[in-house]
């Protein structure tokens, strides 16, 4: 569970609005010492990831729908020609190959920026 300082964050009922009441009163003491208040205010903590994340959705999704239909399509004459049971074969094949040249790849850039910076 998330306990934050924003009470939207947290689950409603009386057990957040009690954890709210509790951190803004400013007596609240923990074993003698006093805990300050909550902040009236508290800012975003940040850009909002998810909403950019969607508006970046949204302008990609007619490009991604293309893309889609054109798989579709590509789909579709591979069934009819017999190519789709070999060409998934030679995905699953090609998977790992590529995934461990891609780490490879990624690895050998890491070092060399090291190289370069260090």
């Amino acid at each position: 569970m998330l306990i934050t300082d924003q009470p939207e964050w947290e689950p409603a009922g009386p057990a957040a609005a009690d954890r709210r009441r509790w951190r803004q009163s400013p007596g609240t003491t923990l074993r003698g010492e006093v805990l300050p208040a909550a902040p009236a205010s508290f800012g975003p903590p940040g850009p909002d990831l998810v909403q950019l994340a969607l508006r970046a959705d949204e302008r990609n999704s007619g490009r991604e729908a293309i893309l889609g239909l054109v798989f579709a399509a590509l789909m579709l004459v591979a069934v009819g020609e017999g190519w789709l049971w070999p060409a998934l074969a030679c995905a699953f094949v090609a998977a790992p190959v590529i995934g461990i040249a891609l780490e490879s790849w990624d690895a050998l850039s890491q070092w060399r920026r090291e190289r370069r910076l260090g």
